[in-house]
C-alpha cells in the first residue's frame, strides 16, 4: 500500500493506492490508535467510485455528519486496473481542524492505511498499518 501527499495552498493533496479491488483508506490521528482517527475511505473498482469521511468509533466507523467538511473532500481521480485500486483526492486543511486534526504542512500524524477485498465500507480491513509522519 502507498499514500503520497503534498500541500498546495490549504489543501492536502492525497494519492493512495492498495493492491484490492474492495476499499482502500488513509487516516490521521495524534496517537497511535484506531479510535478516533479519521480517515478518507473510498472504493473505485465499481460504478460510480463512492468517497467519505470517516471517524472510528471502534470497534465501528462512521461518516462524518459535517456537512463543509464533507464538501472539502474532493475525488480527484480513481481507478482500478492491474489489480490494484488508485485514488486521488484533495482535503483542506480546515476540515482537519474541525475535527482535531492537523492536515498542515510540517505537523505529526500517526497515518493510518488500510483496505479491504470487499467494497462493502462496514466490512473489516484485510490489512491495516500505522505510522508516525510529517505532513
Amino acid at each position: 500500500m502507498v499514500f503520497r501527499w503534498r500541500h498546495e495552498g490549504a489543501v492536502l493533496r492525497g494519492q493512495l493506492s492498495a493492491p484490492t479491488p474492495g476499499w482502500l483508506a488513509v487516516g490521521f490521528n495524534d496517537a497511535e490508535r484506531l479510535r478516533g482517527t479519521c480517515f478518507v475511505m473510498a472504493q473505485v473498482s465499481e460504478a460510480p467510485p463512492r468517497l467519505e469521511l470517516r471517524r472510528a468509533a471502534v470497534p465501528d466507523h462512521g461518516p462524518v455528519v459535517d456537512a463543509q467538511v464533507q464538501r472539502d473532500l474532493v475525488l480527484v481521480s480513481g481507478s482500478f486496473g492491474g489489480g490494484a485500486s488508485r485514488l486521488d483526492f484533495d482535503l483542506a486543511h480546515r476540515s482537519g481542524d474541525a475535527l482535531g486534526v492537523n492536515l498542515r504542512a510540517g505537523a505529526a500524524t500517526y497515518l493510518m492505511l488500510a483496505w479491504s477485498r470487499s467494497t462493502d465500507f462496514g466490512h473489516h480491513s484485510a490489512f491495516r498499518e500505522h505510522q508516525r509522519v510529517i505532513l
